[in-house]
């Protein structure tokens, strides 16, 4: 049976990880000019990689016979950054996942010992994985457009 804490932390994660930034960024098309478009392949597999890693988590609560929570709608402030483009975007990605791993992981040191801790262990070590692809695309300088002068 599953701690009563740790269930509440991974619906947590479910919550938060499943309506992310970069999961809204994936779904949303923000222009990318066609230099940058192996970067927007990259964002995009890990979007996917973050999709796999909640799915992870909502299979061990229906394993564990706890009913996991629903995803809403992506939060409406999400909406003020339609139309931008991924190099405008991918800061805000940066920052909102940095304070994903920094929450997780203050969160797991007061977690009882137990499997669904390891699982969360591993989520956070994917997590950072995932943030220090996005922290490399986030430093790669866009390609200028040269012109006349």
């Amino acid at each position: 049976m599953i701690d009563a804490q740790v269930a509440h932390r991974i619906e947590r994660q479910i919550l938060r990880d499943g309506r992310s930034l970069l999961q809204y960024v994936e779904e949303a098309f923000p222009y990318t000019p066609a230099t940058a478009e192996e970067r927007r392949h990259r964002i995009d597999a890990l979007a996917k990689d973050e999709q796999e890693a909640v799915g992870k988590l909502i299979r061990l609560l229906q394993k564990e016979h706890v009913t996991p929570p629903l995803l809403a709608a992506f939060p409406s402030r999400y909406t003020t950054i339609n139309f931008v483009s991924l190099d405008h975007l991918l800061p805000a990605v940066v920052e909102e996942q940095q304070q994903g791993v920094t929450e997780l992981e203050k969160a797991l040191h007061h977690l009882p010992e137990s499997e669904g801790r390891h699982v969360l262990w591993e989520y956070l070590e994917a997590k950072r994985r995932r943030l220090q692809a996005l922290e490399g695309d986030r430093q790669e300088q866009p390609t200028p457009i040269s012109g006349s002068h």
